[in-house]
């Protein structure tokens, strides 16, 4: 009998070592582009690849988490993961934007209020993982096949943070990348950017 249920937790182990390692960590980041939701499953949300997140409890197939970064005055459903840097982590839905906590407050060097901001949701627990280098890996193959086919690519060193987002937009339809595949690229070009190190 001991030995049954031995092999049955070694089974189960094996067969979900990313999601038990997601879970049991502090932290988890997101696999994919995903949706955030209520209690209730309904959309409030869309989170970026490669977005860190605090693990708050398991219940089911999802995981309640909290998204932590700061919002710009006047775009207060984006939180962004620094001030000044257009890295996007996540988009809420305007009827959520009251639900938002709100830390200190900055100004960055154009005048802009810069608020911190956390957000508490839920995820499907199988679209995260425990480690970003997954993400970036990922994102790296995806570079490396789909930008240099008519050009040279540019390393992501070559601009800033704020500056990738639309180059990635211009290229989006000549590197066939569909839209899941231009958030992946734009997070992990932004996070290796010239002003990111």
């Amino acid at each position: 009998m001991k030995t049954q249920n031995l092999i049955k937790i070694v089974t189960v182990g094996a067969a979900g070592i990313l999601f038990s390692t997601a879970l049991n960590a502090a932290s988890t980041y997101v696999a994919q582009t995903t949706t955030l939701m209520n209690k209730a499953g309904d959309s409030v949300g869309t989170l970026t690849p490669g977005t860190k997140l605090d693990i708050i409890k398991k219940s089911g197939k999802n995981t309640k988490v909290r998204v932590s970064g700061w919002s710009a005055f006047g775009a207060e459903t984006v939180i962004f993961k620094k001030v000044g840097k257009r890295i996007i982590l996540g988009i809420l839905d305007e009827s959520v934007v009251s639900k938002v906590k709100k830390g200190k407050s900055k100004t960055d060097e154009f005048e802009s209020i810069w608020n911190e901001s956390s957000f508490t949701a839920w995820v499907k627990t199988s679209n995260l993982v425990a480690s970003q280098n997954k993400v970036w890996d990922k994102a790296d193959k995806l570079f490396k096949q789909r930008c240099g086919g008519c050009h040279q690519a540019h390393p992501p060193h070559e601009f800033t943070a704020n500056q990738w987002p639309n180059i990635v937009k211009a290229m989006k339809d000549r590197a066939g990348l569909t839209s899941d595949d231009q958030w992946l690229l734009t997070k992990f070009m932004q996070e290796h950017a010239k002003d990111m190190h």
